[in-house]
């Protein structure tokens, strides 16, 4: 079951989707927020590896150090298992406890040393990280990778040779074993095979990760390998591992021996179809199909495989997909589509395809947004698409926002343009009575003022509070604006805010003296003074 409890945060931080996480964050929405497994916006950020939008949330003032419930991890860890170096590094920065441990006494470099992040090794170890000395699994897995001198010098060679002994008493399993030769005596022993290793693993586990073809092929031959038997940590099988890790000739070998083709993983209950799609393994993607792999597997999140192959940018796996019936419009737990993806990673082709084959162009997500809003933050011409079929211009995003007002913020001007030219509501009032050209000038966009202006902006809109967009101009000290708007004759100089106070009185009481000479440029004002002096 996919976590409940989500954000519109936790999606951006999913997704990576950097703009939006600004957007959400300028609204207010909680950057700490949990979900059902205790993961926060920051925590899906260092899982996936989107460096800005971790950025944008650690600086925005994140907890670093709170660990989820599932794992008991924090983001440096789960960066560090992840190999998001970048990650690390503005964590370490920021200053998080490099040795923090979770509930199972791991940390950030044991992590490292597990799925041999040798840059994030060398890091971790540059700024402090320690080992503790009850820690075996760490100092075992640094001693595999990088040799003894991985080990501190507190370490004597005595506490080396007991590793050694711990890791026999544990039946630790290295991650590479040696030659075939080794793996026969190792299977003359009578050892048990599907034994796992302090992390969990199977040697066929580790054989399918690293490719080690006759290694399977010994293994299966003895016919007492689990073929099924998942890693303990993600659940995954070596059908997984190997279909994810792009070695087809072992996919072929787990096929052939029987493995079954649509288990799902622990982590995310995804198939080793699904792998192939995420990591462009088109040859293994081929010939899961071929072997009849179900293609219409959902993952935790209620995601398709095309859903993926969207997101991958795979025209071949899109079109294949389509053809064998599945579903282009079926809406994962956020309320997107396939066609979502596709328009964030800016693919026009796949954009193309999808809508070709039905793509609905204004299916809304769970926190509101269409494909055309995610759209304005890439290629125009995606977006000009998207609405040359159909898509609704004026379609709200997160409540009561339209396109148009994302586009302003932002500054995207030639998507403005756009727009208002495809019937976008330009006068459309926000929470508050903002006009998109109030909000506009209220965010330093001078360059866009002149064309809304010129697309049929109103001049004399007035919001709740009666400001018009010259008391914002003022207010802002947007001078650009100002001198915009007093040099047109539309404007209305004069009209006061609800509370009886003029453009001029706001500029007066905020001693804002370059605008007070630009208002009196306007004949409109030197009349309204001169009558008062007449009749003083």
């Amino acid at each position: 079951m996919p976590p409940s409890n989500t954000t519109g945060l936790h999606a951006a931080a999913v997704l990576g989707l950097t703009e939006a996480t600004k957007l959400l964050l300028e609204r207010g929405h909680n950057l700490n927020a949990i979900d059902s497994n205790g993961f926060t916006p920051l925590s899906w950020a260092s899982i996936y590896g989107h460096e800005a939008v971790a950025e944008l949330l650690i600086f925005g003032g994140a907890n670093l150090e709170v660990k989820d419930s599932k794992y008991d991890c924090s983001p440096l860890m789960r960066a560090a298992t992840n190999g998001h170096e970048a990650i690390v590094r503005l964590l370490l920065e920021k200053g998080v406890d490099i040795n923090t441990q979770n509930r199972y006494g791991r940390t950030a470099l044991s992590f490292a040393a597990q799925y041999k992040h040798k840059t994030i090794i060398e890091l971790l170890r540059q700024r402090g990280a320690t080992i503790d000395a009850k820690d075996a699994r760490a100092k075992l897995q640094l001693v595999h990778y990088q040799g003894p001198d991985a080990l501190p010098r507190s370490f004597s060679e005595n506490e080396n040779q007991d590793i050694s002994q711990n890791s026999k008493e544990s039946r630790y399993i290295p991650p590479e074993i040696g030659s075939d030769v080794d793996l026969y005596q190792w299977i003359k022993s009578d050892a048990d095979l599907n034994a796992k290793d302090d992390d969990g693993r199977t040697l066929l586990l580790h054989a399918a990760q690293l490719g080690r073809q006759n290694s399977i092929q010994l293994l299966i031959e003895t016919g007492k390998v689990d073929l099924h038997e998942p890693d303990s940590e993600t659940g995954r099988t070596p059908l997984h591992w190997a279909a994810a890790c792009g070695h087809l000739p072992v996919v072929e070998l787990l096929a052939n021996a029987g493995a079954q083709l649509d288990m799902k993983d622990k982590e995310f209950q995804m198939t080793a179809l699904v792998s192939s799609i995420i990591y462009h393994r088109n040859d293994i993607f081929d010939f899961l199909l071929q072997r009849n792999a179900d293609v219409h597997v959902l993952d935790m999140a209620g995601r398709t495989t095309l859903y993926y192959a969207a997101a991958s940018g795979e025209l071949t796996m899109i079109q294949q997909l389509v053809d064998r019936g599945v579903d282009i419009n079926t809406r994962d737990s956020y309320g997107r589509t396939a066609l979502f993806p596709a328009v964030e990673i800016g693919n026009f082709d796949a954009v193309m395809l999808l809508i070709e084959e039905g793509a609905d162009v204004n299916a809304e997500g769970k926190h509101g947004g269409t494909p055309l809003h995610c759209s304005i933050f890439g290629a125009i011409d995606i977006t000009r698409l998207l609405i040359e079929r159909g898509a609704d211009v004026n379609a709200p995003f997160d409540g009561d926002w339209t396109l148009l007002f994302i586009a302003v913020v932002y500054g995207k001007i030639d998507v403005v343009r756009l727009l208002v030219q495809t019937g976008a509501d330009i006068n459309f009032r926000w929470n508050g009575g903002i006009t998109p050209l109030a909000m506009c000038i209220l965010h330093g966009y001078s360059d866009i003022v002149p064309l809304l202006i010129d697309l049929g902006a109103d001049v004399n809109a007035q919001d709740d509070k009666g400001r018009s967009p010259l008391y914002h101009a003022i207010d802002k000290e947007n001078i650009p604006a100002v001198e915009i708007l007093v040099g047109m004759d539309d404007v209305d100089i004069n009209r006061p805010d609800a509370e009886g106070n003029t453009p001029f009185i706001l500029a007066k009481e905020g001693e804002k003296h370059r605008i007070i000479r630009i208002l009196f440029q306007s004949d409109d004002l030197q009349q309204q003074h001169t009558q008062c002096i007449l009749e003083g």
